[in-house]
């Protein structure tokens, strides 16, 4: 862990607060081809996990965090919507 007692950090996770998406974990890393300007390339795939504000909030109070503050903020031009806490240890 990277926590201390009584420190205070700020997570962000994708999402708008209500949409819910789940890719599958099992093909993360699985080579996949895939289309570029100078032509197909063969990458590793990725996985997504969006989660609800509720969720978020469960989640966080699960693993013993307590929540100071929460909600949706952007960091464009690659994250137009992100859900975030500012919590205590």
């Amino acid at each position: 862990t990277h926590r201390s007692s009584g420190g205070i950090a700020l997570i962000c996770s994708m999402g708008d607060g209500t949409f819910v998406m789940r890719t599958n974990p099992d093909e993360a890393f699985s080579l996949r081809e895939r289309s570029h300007p100078s032509g197909p390339m063969t990458v590793a795939a990725t996985t997504c996990r969006i989660v609800s504000t509720d969720i978020f909030c469960e989640e966080i109070a699960r693993n013993g965090l307590r929540l100071l503050e929460t909600g949706l903020t952007s960091s464009p031009p690659e994250f137009d919507k992100l859900l975030y806490a500012v919590v205590k240890a």
